[in-house]
């Protein structure tokens, strides 16, 4: 698990910028899940990514052109299969992510 964290987090945020930043409601999710984030620069471009526990991409979604603010993303996960996924909010300065239960 060391190793698949390693490869998806380039560059560590601090702690209080990691647990403000990122949220997933609800938690777990059936068919949808509701991911609120907050960016303190804007930035062109970034993704959110789901990761299954094995580490494999399941999901992708593109973030273009966000300002500073918070922001809300509601994301389809009903054909995903039950079981425990990462969510990873990736940007150029840096990478925070935050567990999903499938329901």
């Amino acid at each position: 698990m060391a190793y698949f964290f390693r490869n998806i987090i380039r560059k560590p945020l601090s702690i209080s910028e990691m647990t403000h930043q990122l949220k997933c409601y609800p938690n777990p999710a059936k068919d949808q899940v509701t991911v609120t984030y907050e960016l303190t620069e804007s930035c062109s471009f970034a993704n959110l990514n789901i990761y299954d526990v094995k580490g494999q991409l399941v999901k992708t979604i593109e973030l273009k052109n966000k300002k500073v603010g918070n922001h809300k993303e509601v994301i389809s996960v009903g054909k995903l299969p039950k079981g425990a996924y990462i969510v990873v909010l990736s940007t150029d300065k840096g990478s925070s992510y935050q567990k999903l239960l499938k329901e």
